[in-house]
């Protein structure tokens, strides 16, 4: 008697975090012990952009690009990060 098992796996791979986007570009470990107060790095528009082309991929069709940015936003400046325009 032969038997023969077939398992199939679904591995699905999502996009990181946002804050991880963020500690990468950055250089950094932890964000700031008092946000909004205490600056730990800069980011600029593009790539703030950049991260929110990622981001889209994660939303599909639900979100805007304006919107996604908007969240990305809100998120750096509650880690302690200064959007620079």
């Amino acid at each position: 008697m032969i038997k023969i098992f077939l398992t199939s796996f679904d591995y699905f791979i999502k996009i990181p975090t946002t804050s991880f986007f963020f500690k990468k570009l950055l250089n950094i470990s932890t964000g700031s012990q008092k946000p909004k107060r205490n600056w730990i790095g800069i980011l600029s528009v593009q790539q703030l952009y950049e991260i929110a082309l990622l981001k889209k991929l994660q939303f599909s069709y639900k979100h805007s690009l304006y919107n996604i940015c908007k969240m990305l936003i809100s998120s750096a400046l509650s880690i302690g990060i200064w959007i620079q325009l």
